[in-house]
């Protein structure tokens, strides 16, 4: 089975906002080698385990939630903070398959990612950050419950599990200055829940191993894809994309699957809507769309040249005692 796609022009128009190494001041290099010297390569000790065909994580999120997580449709160049958002709550979803006792919700993404762009030495609300910065907040600051008692502001849902916030709130978010909330109040609240393990990823077998473990996983490069093909047949057909433009981008990394038909893919979650792509065969029957996969050597490209984090032990919400 095969199908081409060709995407409009004004899709790769989207803001992206993922800052390349290459762009970063010199002090923003500062930062990520310190965060990259600090946090280490994820642990060898892990890569001799026998790892499955497939490791999908919507199917966790179908297993603890009965439904899909909702997902953030990107509407500035806040990618680095939509992805994160992803990979937060599935390294909550692994936390809790793994036994510990945490409440998963839905989050407010965008003070995180302010508080991510002002470590950068941003002094402004704006666009544009990247991995190290994102993480340390995530660690120091924590991240937000939409449904805190800070009266955050809440998102229109379309699609059923896509939450849209308005540019404007993205933007006034995107630095503690313009926050219409007191800075202490948010802090405090958000410090109650951290994400305190972040690792870099250096080899697709850590990449597998972490997802396979239930670790939620972001990807930043310069990858890009005008053009994507169903590929496969029956039960195995899926949309695979090829490298052939470029985004300064962050998304997720919502699994790998060693296709019979294909080889080894690795399932890509984008924020720019469930229509920026088209229907994948195998992720579409899950419910998830705007999504695509690549192949192992696209993935080796990403992360010889971007930047790849796991993350997980979120300090969680802790669940309600039933009386």
């Amino acid at each position: 089975m095969s199908s081409a796609y060709s995407a409009s022009s004004d899709l790769y128009a989207k803001k992206t906002g993922w800052i390349p190494y290459d762009d970063r001041t010199q002090e923003q290099k500062v930062l990520t080698h310190e965060f990259h010297s600090r946090i280490g390569i994820y642990g060898a000790e892990y890569l001799d385990a026998e790892l499955p065909v497939q490791a999908y994580l919507p199917l966790l999120e179908l297993k603890h939630l009965g439904k899909l997580l909702f997902r953030v449709f990107q509407q500035s160049g806040s990618c680095v903070g939509a992805a994160a958002d992803r990979a937060y709550k599935h390294a909550t979803l692994g936390d809790k398959d793994r036994g510990d006792l945490e409440e998963l919700k839905t989050l407010f993404p965008f003070a995180t990612y302010g508080v991510g762009r002002r470590k950068a030495g941003m002094n402004r609300p704006g666009e544009g950050s990247f991995g190290g910065a994102q993480a340390w907040a995530a660690e120091h600051f924590g991240v937000l419950a939409l449904d805190s008692a800070l009266g955050l502001p809440q998102p229109e849902t379309r699609y059923r599990n896509w939450l849209i916030w308005p540019a404007r709130t993205e933007i006034q978010w995107s630095h503690p200055s313009s926050w219409p909330i007191d800075e202490a109040r948010v802090t405090e609240e958000a410090n109650t829940n951290q994400v305190r393990t972040v690792t870099q990823v250096k080899s697709r077998q850590q990449l597998k191993t972490g997802l396979a473990q239930g670790y939620g996983a972001t990807m930043a490069s310069m990858f890009g894809s005008r053009n994507m093909r169903v590929k496969g047949s029956g039960d195995n057909a899926i949309l695979m994309a090829e490298w052939n433009t470029t985004w300064p981008h962050q998304m997720g990394i919502d699994g790998y699957w060693i296709n019979p038909d294909v080889g080894e893919t690795y399932q890509i979650a984008n924020q720019w809507s469930p229509s920026a792509h088209p229907e994948c065969p195998f992720q579409s029957k899950h419910g998830v769309l705007g999504s695509f996969s690549i192949a192992a050597g696209t993935m080796d490209r990403i992360i010889g040249g971007g930047e790849v984090y796991l993350h997980s032990n979120t300090e969680g919400f802790p669940t309600r005692q039933l009386d």
